[in-house]
């Protein structure tokens, strides 16, 4: 299946894009979620006004995960005949949620593992937050001390109690699984719990986040976009893993989610791993082709920060 017009093989890319079909709490079937996405990149204008076709960057796709709807299966039948508010009647399946969870960060893992030790870049897309960690995990296989440039309406920093694990708790399981991550730098947040603040605070040195409304201040005091743009990056390490969650939409724009990755790029540092999640979310506001538009600028970011050209 061709992504962006492109028939090139993952073998034979410099970027291989991997679709993961899963949510901890939503459907997440490839035909609904994923397939839309691939098909309207074909639609996408490939051609740059100030990069032209960047033709150092060639993408390929990987569909070999696309049986992993048998896992989507069993969870979502799990969560629609579970009664979640009755802990002894839930309890096989939040057992079978978790263990489902973990076989696929380990695949993931295993999956991004592969097309990196193959000197590929690689962009995850697919549902839910949760699926950063396998990502994550695997870069943190080449990197220490790196750092998490997280895009998102929310934090999904809620603390893990040890019972059923949840989207709220994926950046707070990445923080806490993956020591290699020095910092994570959270742009866009527009949701935000007490309890999520709290682990902020107690973390300040390694959790930064600059939430729409904190960004939105500093433009009423008279700070323009680029000043804006530049503090976020500028709280990032040499090397950063990119995580975007679709409903960042809700605080910027594409054009203006391109310019702050940009500024990643003209600041030298250097991106090795990225995904692009939320799919499971998709609302009217977020036609597929805005989506795949939004894939294309990030695949190709990670490129010219690798100097694919």
């Amino acid at each position: 299946m061709p992504v962006f017009q492109s028939k090139i093989k993952p073998e034979n890319a410099d970027l291989v894009i991997i679709p993961v079909c899963w949510s901890l709490e939503n459907d997440c079937d490839f035909k609904n979620y994923i397939h839309p996405i691939i098909e309207a990149s074909k639609q996408v204008e490939l051609f740059h006004e100030f990069h032209g076709y960047q033709r150092g960057c060639k993408i390929g796709i990987d569909l070999d995960y696309q049986p992993s709807q048998n896992l989507d299966d069993s969870v979502s039948r799990a969560s629609h005949e579970t009664n979640w508010g009755i802990e002894s009647e839930a309890k096989s399946s939040i057992s079978l949620i978790n263990e489902d969870y973990n076989k696929l960060t380990s695949f993931i893992d295993e999956k991004v593992d592969y097309w990196l030790a193959k000197d590929k870049l690689v962009v995850v897309i697919g549902g839910g937050a949760s699926i950063s960690l396998g990502c994550i995990s695997a870069v943190s296989n080449l990197k220490k001390g790196f750092g998490l440039f997280h895009l998102s309406a929310s934090p999904f920093l809620v603390p893990f109690e040890g019972k059923r694990l949840l989207e709220e708790n994926s950046i707070y399981n990445i923080g806490v699984k993956i020591p290699e991550l020095s910092k994570i730098v959270g742009v866009g947040y527009r949701s935000i719990s007490q309890s999520e603040l709290s682990v902020q605070k107690e973390n300040r040195e390694r959790i930064v986040w600059f939430s729409k409304r904190k960004n939105d201040n500093y433009i009423f005091n008279g700070d323009p976009f680029n000043k804006v743009a530049k503090r976020l990056v500028n709280n990032l390490p040499e090397f950063v893993y990119v995580s975007v969650h679709l409903s960042v939409l809700q605080s910027y724009s594409v054009d203006e989610i391109e310019y702050v990755l940009q500024q990643i790029v003209e600041s030298r540092r250097k991106i090795i791993g990225a995904d692009l999640l939320g799919l499971d979310q998709l609302d009217e506001n977020m036609s597929p082709k805005l989506v795949a538009e939004l894939l294309l600028i990030l695949a190709k970011t990670y490129g010219r920060s690798r100097g694919k050209k």
